[in-house]
């Protein structure tokens, strides 16, 4: 939530880290996905949430992921499609992907990869369970909101593609106020549209 100067009503920041593998950041965590009721729980980054556990040990982020997992049902038990988006962070070589155990892609349903240069961002799907995954797009952040520079192949369905601009929109791209409103129109028409 970098530069969101007010969040809009559908909008809820958990203050400090609480820790996924601790039993009170584990509470505080369910506690706030009751009562806010979430559609989608974003961690950022997951290392954050995650302090202390061996991002590289596999039965260690098997625990992880399968807290993920728990929360994502958690939602759905409320009635709600639930997503849980975790970002994180490449190591030294970004052709190996996110860093920690394999675990954590091999779980996931979609994985994004985010890059920037100069004041261009490139999302590139490298992993996506619920369509073809559509070529990689590139955006520009133009007074805070978020504006697509890409295009999408004649062969990957306008589905495809308007999940993934939204996914990287939920991403957390440091988006002000009336970037979160557009987002919040974007989901309302994507809703619509499905």
């Amino acid at each position: 939530a970098h530069g969101l100067e007010q969040p809009p009503h559908s909008f809820a920041i958990l203050a400090g880290n609480p820790q996924l593998l601790q039993q009170e950041g584990w509470r505080e965590i369910q506690e706030a996905v009751a009562e806010v009721r979430p559609r989608i729980v974003v961690f950022d980054t997951l290392a954050q949430v995650t302090i202390g556990v061996k991002e590289n040990d596999g039965a260690e982020m098997s625990r992880v992921v399968g807290r993920l997992d728990m929360i994502r049902r958690q939602i759905a038990d409320q009635g709600k499609a639930g997503t849980v988006l975790t970002i994180g962070h490449t190591g030294k070589d970004e052709t190996r992907g996110m860093r920690g155990h394999s675990s954590l892609k091999g779980r996931a349903d979609y994985e994004i990869m985010v890059t920037r240069t100069g004041e261009t961002i490139k999302t590139t799907v490298t992993k996506l369970n619920c369509a073809p995954e559509p070529p990689p797009r590139s955006y520009r952040l133009e007074n805070g909101i978020l504006i697509s520079l890409g295009e999408t192949a004649p062969d990957i369905s306008d589905r495809s593609a308007r999940a993934h601009d939204w996914l990287v929109a939920q991403g957390g791209t440091g988006t002000t106020g009336d970037a979160a409103k557009a987002l919040g129109a974007k989901w309302d028409s994507l809703r619509r549209q499905w």
